[in-house]
């Protein structure tokens, strides 16, 4: 698992720099404090329907939810190595 973990970590570092090139960022100013706030309430949201899909024994939901997360984070990666072409 420690392992996992440093090898995850290693390849934030290493994907930093070409995302930091291609000006791919969470917000337009990091430094505003409204970020952390809008941060949290969707955190908070999408806790709120993991847990009434749960509750509702919505299985396909949640799959749904965990395949769209690793989309997401593919077609970023992705993006940022095939934008060069």
């Amino acid at each position: 698992m420690a392992g996992l973990i440093l090898i995850v970590q290693i390849l934030s570092l290493l994907l930093s720099t070409p995302m930091e090139t291609n000006e791919m960022q969470a917000f337009e100013d990091p430094t505003q404090v409204s970020n952390s706030i809008y941060y949290i309430v969707m955190i908070l949201t999408f806790t709120l329907f993991v847990l009434i899909a749960i509750k509702k024994n919505m299985k396909w939901v949640i799959s749904l939810l965990i395949y769209l997360a690793i989309l997401s984070t593919l077609y970023y990666v992705f993006t940022m190595y095939f934008s060069h072409f």
